[in-house]
Order: C-alpha cells, then structure tokens, then sequence
C-alpha cells in the first residue's frame, strides 16, 4: 500500500552549503529522503541564507522560502506600530 504524498514545511536556521553546525545537514538529510518518496518539501529559511542556494531547490527536491528577520516585539514594541516588519 502506497502512501499518500505530501507538503512539508521545513524549518531552520542554516541549509547547506552555509552551515554553522549539525542542523543544516540534518535538515538535507531529511528533505532528500522525503523528496525520494516523492513528498513535496519547503524549506523556510532566514533571509541571511538567501545567497546560497540550496543543491536540493537546484535539483527539483526542494522550494526555498526566505523569511525576513527582525526584531519587532522582541523588546517590548508593538510590532503593528509599523516597526520592523
């Protein structure tokens, strides 16, 4: 019995080829074999690795989503103020 596909939304921090520890590999690790199954992957990442591109989004096994950052809220101000995002 086959199962059925897909959508996964991978979360994280560093994709390779900019990895600044484990997670980056992991998370490859994990897109290729669910994308193997034939899932469809999204990796969310930060805006800070949008001049890398992943080998995965280059080879169809994944569709990179860049998320912008910033520190509204973080201290205090109420992000619909305008600040930040």
């Amino acid at each position: 019995m086959n199962a059925p596909k897909m959508n996964v939304l991978v979360l994280g921090w560093e994709y390779p080829p900019a990895v600044a520890g484990g997670l980056g590999a992991a998370c490859q690790g994990l897109t290729r074999a669910l994308s193997a199954r034939g899932h469809r992957i999204h990796l969310a990442l930060p805006d800070a690795c949008r001049p890398y591109r992943a080998s995965d989004e280059d080879r169809g096994e994944a569709e990179a989503i860049y998320l912008g950052t910033s520190d509204a809220g973080v201290h205090g101000e109420d992000p619909r103020s305008g600040g930040g995002f």
